[in-house]
C-alpha cells in the first residue's frame, strides 16, 4: 500500500480521536481514512472486537435507512420498528443516535 497522502489517513487502531481526521477532511477535498494500516502503509489489522466498543460508539452518520435490514428482519417475521432500535444496538442506549452497528447494517 502507498504512504499517507492529503487525501490518505492510516490509523494503526480505531478511537474516538478518529473524528479529527474525519473534520480535516471535511474542511479540505475529502479523503479516506484506513484503519489496522501504519504510518508506513503496512497492513496490521484490528484487534478482534466483543461488539463492546466500536459497534456501540456512536456513528458519524446519523442519516441512516434501513430498508435492506427490515425486509431481511420482515421474511423472518421478526419485528424491527425504531422501537426496537435500542435493543438490537442501532441506537445508543442514552439517546436515539445511530450506533456504528447501525452504520454496518444500514443501505449506506
Amino acid at each position: 500500500m502507498n504512504f499517507e497522502t492529503e487525501n490518505i489517513e492510516f490509523k494503526a487502531q480505531f478511537t474516538e480521536e478518529i473524528y479529527k481526521e474525519v473534520i480535516a477532511f471535511a474542511n479540505t477535498d475529502g479523503g479516506i481514512i484506513y484503519v489496522g494500516i501504519d504510518n508506513n502503509g503496512n497492513v496490521i489489522g484490528l484487534k478482534e472486537s466483543d461488539g463492546d466498543n466500536f459497534e456501540e460508539m456512536r456513528s458519524i452518520n446519523q442519516e441512516l435507512t434501513f430498508t435492506t435490514a427490515s425486509d431481511t428482519f420482515q421474511k423472518y417475521g421478526v419485528d424491527f420498528s425504531k422501537e426496537k432500535y435500542r435493543v438490537l444496538g442501532i441506537t445508543h442506549n442514552n439517546d436515539s443516535l445511530y450506533t456504528n452497528l447501525a452504520m454496518i447494517i444500514s443501505d449506506q
